[in-house]
Order: structure tokens, then sequence, then C-alpha cells
């Protein structure tokens, strides 16, 4: 099995659970909901989503009640298609079957520190797998022309966890402003997680100075703190 294929599937661990009960038509009512809340508390919403959640919301953007609630979104290496070449037998025909007998039942993996531990699913079903990848191949399939939202792609060319190539790919087709940026060095060593305490600190506050910035730019707004 490609070793970069490995840590794919241990990145998607915590992504892949989410789906795994209920499936992922369930999952998008979730979002719905969820999406709802926070933009009737607020006067403008901003959408942060990370890897499959990146997936999801986009699904999100797509539908008219909930696109119009949104002023713009932040995908954090979003997930548009799965890196390495073992990636296929996800959504192959029987794929529940290849996928068992050629991966196993579950999968694990050593966390890098506390925090990585305590946030990460570290050892899950090879089944649970299958609804996120079949989430991420339908919404590649999706007409991303139709989306209108400002929307910034913060996506390294190193993650080795998700295909960057496809992330430029969605962007050339994105429908509304739409801007990509590498977030140069971080933590982690797979490029995937581009923020945060457990495996990338040193960027958080850059990154997070960076969407304001982006934000109130596209929204020509000046009271965001």
């Amino acid at each position: 099995m490609p070793t970069c294929f490995i840590r794919a599937l241990q990145a998607m661990a915590a992504a892949a659970m989410r789906w795994s009960k209920p499936p992922w038509p369930t999952g998008k009512r979730t979002c719905a909901r969820r999406w709802i809340s926070p933009a009737l508390l607020g006067d403008r919403t901003l959408i942060i989503a990370t890897s499959t959640g990146a997936t999801l919301a986009t699904w999100a953007l797509l539908q008219p009640a909930l696109a119009a609630r949104v002023d713009g979104a932040v995908f954090l290496a979003p997930n548009f298609r799965i890196r390495g070449r073992g990636a296929f037998l996800l959504t192959a025909p029987l794929a529940h079957l290849s996928a068992r007998l050629i991966l196993g039942r579950r999968r694990s993996f050593v966390p890098m520190n506390a925090l990585h531990a305590a946030n990460w699913t570290t050892d899950y079903p090879v089944s649970s797998l299958l609804p996120m990848a079949s989430l991420v191949a339908q919404v590649r399939a999706l007409p991303f022309e139709r989306i209108a939202t400002p929307t910034l792609l913060i996506q390294s060319p190193r993650d080795q966890v998700v295909d960057p190539r496809q992330t430029s790919a969605v962007a050339a087709r994105w429908g509304g402003r739409v801007a990509i940026l590498d977030p140069g060095d971080i933590g982690d060593p797979y490029s995937h997680v581009v923020a945060g305490d457990a495996l990338s600190p040193d960027t958080t506050d850059r990154l997070a100075e960076t969407i304001i910035v982006w934000f109130k730019k596209n929204n020509q707004q000046s009271d965001i703190e």
C-alpha cells in the first residue's frame, strides 16, 4: 500500500468517523441546521471549514436557502480528492469488500502529541471511510460555477492528505470571487492541518489575521475585530 495513501487514511480518520453513523444525507440535514443558527444570531456570516468539512460546506453553498445567509467562506485544506493511488478503492464497486480485504477491518495511528490524541480519532473501522469518500466524489461532480459566495482556499501545495491540484481545478470553476493561499511552512509534517494548537500552532495567529483582512476586503466592512 503506498505510504502517501496510508497517511491520507490516517489524517482522514476524524472526518470519516463523522460520516459513519448516520449516513451523510442525515449529515446534510445536520449541516443545514447548524448553518442557519449562527446566521440568525449575527449580521454577517463567515463559514470556516476544514478538510472534509469544506466538502460538505461546498454542497451547502449550492443550496439557495443556505447560501443566502453566508457572506464568505474560508476552506482550510479542502478535501475535493483524497491523495494517493489507492484512494479509488473507497469508491470502487463493492468497495465495502475490496477495502476490507486490502486495507483490513480497522486502521489506527500513533498521535504526535497529547492534543493530537485528544482531538483525533486514532482507531477506526475502514468502513467509516466509505461514506466520506462517497461524499467527496459526489461533491466533486457539482456545478461549482453556480456558487457565488466569495471564498478563500488555504491550501498547501505540499499537502500529503488531499490533492492540491484538485483544489486548483475547483477554484478555476468557482462562480464567485475566489483566491488560493499557500500557508507556507506549517507544523504538520503532512502539510494538511494548516493551523491549530495540536499540529500547527505557529501559523494560527497569522492565518487568523489573513482571514479577517480577506473578509473585510470582500465585505467592505471595518468593524470585525
